[in-house]
């Protein structure tokens, strides 16, 4: 988009699995859009692929919770110093935060500083999929329209409360439609599929913690009914294979009325499972589009669980639950999440008629968009960047 000999150039900072997954939909449409556009930051495989030159991999900061951060921090100061040099010496036009709250904004109170020297004025910083302020921390809000200058949020009601508090922003849609419109939401018509979709989140910790509590929860229920059910459990490449394995392993080490399969990746198993059992976040949404009934389980440090108390304001953790106001999917979180409670929802799950549900879920997930999200962000994203720096940063190639 720009006529002169300099490049366009655009920086990520991405510390989730998820986020980067989006970071690399966000980049392959600026790539779209700016032939020759310069992308780098901190990247993970999908956004690598996508053409951004990694400067830290975003695997180096998948973290969870408080007491997990707490023993990282050296590495995760060792990364952010390596990205405030790398934007220091490219000066790019652009930068992308994406997620990851304390790490990003951080950063974005960095780049106000030197912007607010005399001359300063390079990167514009965006912030996509901007901190959950209306779980907790509200005064962040500050932070967000004092350092950001404009906010891409990925819920239309965050965006009614940035539109209140006067900072710019832009709503397009929720990406995983991106990731899932190629994808038919219809049930497979074949009689082999799995009983039972396993998704246990894609951080070492979380599969640690979450991946034996499912799969005893399913071992449980088939030994109630009597019944051997066939299990599919969603692997990520973020989390090593030996964990999965070594977990399996010590399952399996008797016998169980299970048969398990594996998937590389989750959406096959989001389609043709015929319910689920998930950590919350992310994968709740895509089950949702894919209209799979699911239970809801989680668990973390019991150090994270009590700051979490104290801190946190709403009362789901599963974003389906929060987008429809009350509860619709089972949360069964920390002691209340044991195998016999979630062999009991398992049981509703498979044994009751979940068309209503089926039916709500797919209202959710509706609601949040079109294919197209990530175009629609990336061209807005330019044209604030053009009404900035001035013609050349919006004309077209």
């Amino acid at each position: 988009m720009q006529n002169n000999s300099a490049p366009f150039t655009v920086v990520f900072s991405c510390g989730e699995i998820s986020g980067e997954q989006y970071g690399a939909l966000l980049a392959r449409a600026f790539r779209r859009l700016i032939p020759g556009v310069c992308l780098s930051g901190i990247a993970g495989p999908h956004m690598i692929d996508a053409g951004v030159k990694s400067v830290a991999h975003v695997r180096e900061l998948s973290l969870m919770g408080f007491q997990e951060v707490l023993h990282r921090l050296p590495a995760v100061a060792r990364i952010h110093r390596k990205l405030v040099d790398h934007i220091q010496e490219l000066r790019p036009d652009l930068v992308v935060l994406i997620d990851f709250p304390d790490f990003n904004l951080r950063l974005a109170r960095k780049i106000h500083r030197w912007r607010s020297r005399p001359g300063g004025s390079k990167p514009i910083v965006v912030y996509y999929i901007p901190p959950k302020v209306w779980v907790w921390r509200k005064r962040r809000l500050h932070q967000i329209a004092k350092y950001c200058d404009l906010v891409i949020p990925i819920f239309p009601f965050e965006a009614r409360l940035y539109s209140e508090y006067r900072i710019p922003c832009f709503f397009g849609g929720h990406p995983f439609h991106d990731l899932l419109f190629q994808y038919d939401q219809k049930d497979p018509q074949n009689q082999d599929r799995p009983d039972v979709g396993v998704f246990p989140g894609s951080r070492p910790q979380e599969v640690l913690r979450i991946l034996p509590m499912l799969l005893d929860a399913c071992a449980e229920y088939g030994r109630r009914a009597g019944r051997m059910l066939t299990v599919g459990i969603s692997s990520c490449d973020a989390v090593p294979r030996g964990l999965y394995e070594s977990i399996v392993s010590r399952f399996t080490a008797s016998p169980q009325p299970v048969h398990i399969e594996w998937y590389r990746e989750p959406y096959p198993l989001m389609r043709a499972a015929r319910v689920a059992l998930a950590k919350s976040g992310t994968n709740n949404l895509e089950l949702a589009f894919f209209r799979r009934p699911f239970a809801v389980a989680y668990r973390t440090s019991v150090l994270t669980w009590l700051v979490a108390r104290l801190l946190i304001r709403i009362p789901f953790i599963s974003p389906v639950n929060i987008l429809a106001g009350r509860k619709i999917v089972e949360e069964l979180v920390q002691s209340d999440a044991t195998s016999g409670r979630l062999a009991a929802s398992l049981a509703a799950l498979l044994e009751k008629d979940q068309q209503p549900l089926s039916e709500e879920l797919h209202s959710i997930a509706d609601s949040l968009g079109t294919p197209g999200v990530s175009a629609r962000v990336a061209e807005h994203i330019l044209q604030y960047v053009g009404t900035k720096k001035g013609p050349s940063a919006a004309d077209g190639p």
